[in-house]
């Protein structure tokens, strides 16, 4: 739930103002604020908050978050990956689902579920796998997701074509056939994979596609070197025991 300049209330450490958890939540207030939302950052003066007059709120509280804002950094690094709740975004992604894959069966089988999450992006903010409820026999439908402007968004992807795209991608495996799709944090980047067996289970062929975060046009794009790293760490020899 989006809040306004003087709604941020917080589980706030009063001697340094800093929340303890790097989250704001509720505390005095029927409403919760996980950082960053635009409403903070975009807050136009310290003075909306010295207004905001509140019976139940002590005054130390208001001097606690009156010093938050000044901190703002701060407060952006202690908004750490451990510390993101992305199950809590699911009744917001759901709607960017929709809207973003109009008439593709979002939830047609199962309910939207976080499948991963990791902070690919560098930005503190861990990016999710989620699950989109639909799928294959044996394979199930995810997107990467992140946050842009503080609200969850399908991530966008240039492919070697030079084409941008919001992709889905599959999870799971049947008897000969295996797909994958994982989080590189480390490089800051994400992979798909997929591998076929033949009729003994041995691998038959592999292949990975990488792409890599892009910060200026905040897209993951393809590496094709990074690709061929990926394939000889994940992919078996081909003619040995297929992926587990």
């Amino acid at each position: 739930m989006s809040a306004r300049c003087g709604e941020i209330v917080g589980d706030s450490n009063y001697g340094t103002g800093l929340p303890t958890n790097g989250r704001l939540r509720k505390v005095w207030y029927g409403w919760e604020l996980l950082y960053p939302r635009p409403s903070f950052l975009h807050c136009p003066s310290l003075t909306l908050l010295l207004d905001y007059n509140v019976p139940e709120m002590p005054p130390r509280f208001s001097k606690a978050v009156c010093v938050s804002l000044v901190i703002v950094p701060v407060l952006i690094q202690l908004a750490s990956a451990a510390d993101f709740d992305w199950k809590s975004l699911i009744p917001q992604i759901r709607k960017v689902l929709n809207q973003t894959f109009p008439g593709e069966g979002i939830e047609e089988h199962y309910n939207i579920a976080i499948y991963g999450t990791g902070d690919v992006t560098g930005d503190g903010i861990p990016e999710a796998i989620v699950y989109v409820g639909t799928g294959g026999a044996s394979t199930d439908e995810v997107v990467l997701m992140r946050l842009e402007s503080g609200s969850p968004v399908v991530a966008k992807f240039r492919g070697k074509n030079g084409t941008i795209q919001t992709p889905t991608f599959l999870r799971g495996a049947s008897v000969t056939h295996s797909d994958d799709f994982e989080l590189v944090p480390e490089k800051h980047a994400v992979y798909s994979m997929s591998s076929m067996t033949d009729s003994e289970g041995r691998l038959a062929k592999c292949g990975v596609i990488a792409y890599r975060w892009n910060p200026s046009s905040k897209t993951y794009d393809w590496n094709k070197v990074l690709s061929a790293q990926l394939k000889q760490k994940v992919c078996p020899k081909v003619g040995s025991p297929g992926p587990a």
